[in-house]
């Protein structure tokens, strides 16, 4: 898959550096993210690039931006075996699905996830009885407006530049 087509849902990259420096290495010398690689990581775990096909037919990415954006920067395209892709509505985002556990909605088109909402996620765990209310009144601690800034070639630059101290100018 290309990934100049891959439209990023988070806002940012929240990993360290060293655990960036590690993944670059990676796939610099020939690495590749499917489940035989992953599970020499973590044995227990197989958790491919989760991208979403929406009914307009624009492929977000969902789960593994830093894997992709790596991946991106470094000039190559993803392997059949690095990710998967399900069909998805928009309105599946828009909407808490509170029984799923689903409680960061926020509209792809318009918006994108903040990369670490954390301490939003563990105060909404607290929440007893009030858990829609708390989720919508709370929109700023886990979404923000898409900017123009949200893109692959933006982040593996910002990449490229933690990494190796370029100037992000």
């Amino acid at each position: 898959m290309q990934t100049k087509h891959l439209i990023l849902l988070q806002n940012g990259l929240r990993l360290n550096l060293n655990e960036l420096k590690q993944m670059w290495e990676f796939v610099s010398n020939g690495g590749f993210f499917d489940c035989p690689s992953l599970r020499k990581h973590d044995p227990n775990r197989c958790s491919l690039i989760r991208i979403v096909k929406f009914e307009d037919g624009r492929y977000y990415i969902r789960d593994g931006l830093h894997r992709v954006t790596l991946v991106h920067a470094l000039g190559r395209e993803l392997r059949e075996d690095e990710y998967s892709v399900e069909r998805r509505h928009y309105d599946d985002f828009r909407v808490p699905n509170l029984a799923a556990g689903w409680i960061t909605p926020f509209d792809p088109i318009t918006e994108v996830r903040l990369a670490d909402f954390h301490s939003y996620k563990e105060e909404a765990s607290q929440m007893d009885g009030q858990l829609e209310r708390f989720v919508l009144a709370n929109r700023s601690r886990y979404c923000t407006p898409r900017l123009p800034k949200h893109n692959l070639d933006k982040f593996s630059k910002e990449l490229k530049c933690l990494l190796f101290g370029f100037p992000c100018h």
